[in-house]
Parts: structure tokens; C-alpha cells; sequence
């Protein structure tokens, strides 16, 4: 089942926002292993339910809630990597934007943990976000990572911290040069499989 949502913000040159996600998943997303993000909201959003309210964004690297327990085998030397390599806490070093190709949301547990090869966490943590709020689906946001052609470092401002999903930023960051993780055909490859997994979700035009 398909249906259409009001459109999001129009492609920006320069994002003003950032998504926050686990520093292990951003690297994930770069290495072009992960191109699923799967958000019911943060606990002090304004609306208490995740909103895409953007389609392209910069990737914020978190690490004050990323738990080693909660990724698959297969991360777990990315994890050691971004906590060997994390920068001062006065910092946020960004490496990467993310673009929204396609949006589902689902219900079905079983559809979610079976698209496990396209996402880096547990099937335990999958379970948990599951669970959370059982009352509203869960958005699959399938993303298009792009590697900027080198990191830039933000002020880790105060109003950046909380369980919330989007921050505002001071300064955009230029996105000329960037690399895709994924070329053409592997995205279209991996989104038609991922609409395979999740054919009894509801998609929206994005």
C-alpha cells in the first residue's frame, strides 16, 4: 500500500539540519553497509513521534547511547573504531550526509528483522525499538549515504544534546566533491529488495 505525504523540505545545496544516529551507524551508512535508518522518535521531540522533515541531512556521530551489545557481530571492530577515534566532547565531526530515497512504516516485527542485512544493530535492539510506542509503525527510512570529501568539525552547541532526532545548524556545510556509498544500480538493487521484505507496509512518496 502506497500513499503520499506533504513534501519535504526542497534538496538544499548546503543542509541546515543534521540527523543524530550512533557514531557506528554513521560509519556504516559511509561504508555503504547500512542503508536503512529505523527512528519511532526521541524522547523530548516536540511532536514525541519522529517527523522527516528533510530529505537530505548531514550525519551527527552519537555516542552517548551507542551500546556494543546492541549492534551485530560483523560492527562491533567499527564500534571499537569510533570510540578509539572520537573526538574531544567539545566536538562533532562530521564525515558524511545521508539522502532519503524512500520511506515505509510498518508494524511487522518480523519484516523489520528480516531486513537485517541492510541495518548494523542486534535483533534484540530491533525488538526494543519495536516495542517502543507499539501504537505508531515503525519508519523504515532508506537513505543514500554520501562521504564528504573530508570531515568537518561543528562546536558541539548545548541545544545539540537530548534523545531528540534533528539539529539545527549555525552553518551549512559545503556537499561539493561528496562520494556516494552505494553506486546507482546497488541502491535500486537493495530498495527493491527491501520493498520485497516490507510489501504489507505502507509506503509514502517522498
Amino acid at each position: 500500500m502506497s500513499r503520499v505525504r506533504p513534501p519535504l523540505e526542497p534538496l538544499l545545496t548546503a543542509p541546515q539540519k543534521a540527523l543524530k544516529e550512533w557514531a557506528v551507524v554513521c560509519r556504516a551508512l559511509e561504508a555503504g553497509r547500512q542503508i536503512v535508518l529505523l527512528r519511532k522518535g526521541g524522547i523530548i521531540e516536540e511532536t514525541r513521534h519522529f517527523e522527516l522533515i528533510e530529505r537530505r541531512f548531514l550525519l551527527f556521530p552519537t555516542y552517548e547511547h551507542q551500546d556494543l551489545d546492541s549492534v551485530q557481530d560483523d560492527y562491533r571492530g567499527w564500534f571499537a573504531e569510533t570510540l578509539q577515534t572520537k573526538p574531544p566532547d567539545d566536538v562533532v565531526r562530521m564525515r558524511s550526509w545521508a539522502e532519503v530515497t524512500d520511506l515505509f512504516l510498518t508494524f511487522d516485527l518480523d519484516a523489520v528483522l528480516a531486513l537485517s542485512d541492510h541495518y548494523a544493530w542486534s535483533a534484540d535492539y530491533v525488538r526494543m525499538r519495536m516495542a517502543y510506542k507499539p501504537r505508531k509503525p515503525m519508519n523504515v527510512v532508506v537513505v543514500r549515504a554520501h562521504r564528504l570529501p573530508a570531515a568537518v568539525d561543528v562546536p558541539n552547541l548545548e541545544h545539540f544534546a537530548g534523545c531528540k532526532s534533528w539539529v539545527p545548524l549555525d552553518d551549512g556545510v559545503p556537499l561539493d566533491g561528496s562520494a556516494p556509498a552505494v553506486d546507482d544500480h546497488e541502491h535500486g538493487r537493495r530498495v527493491a529488495e527491501i520493498a520485497g521484505v516490507l510489501s504489507d507496509a505502507d509506503r509514502v512518496a517522498v
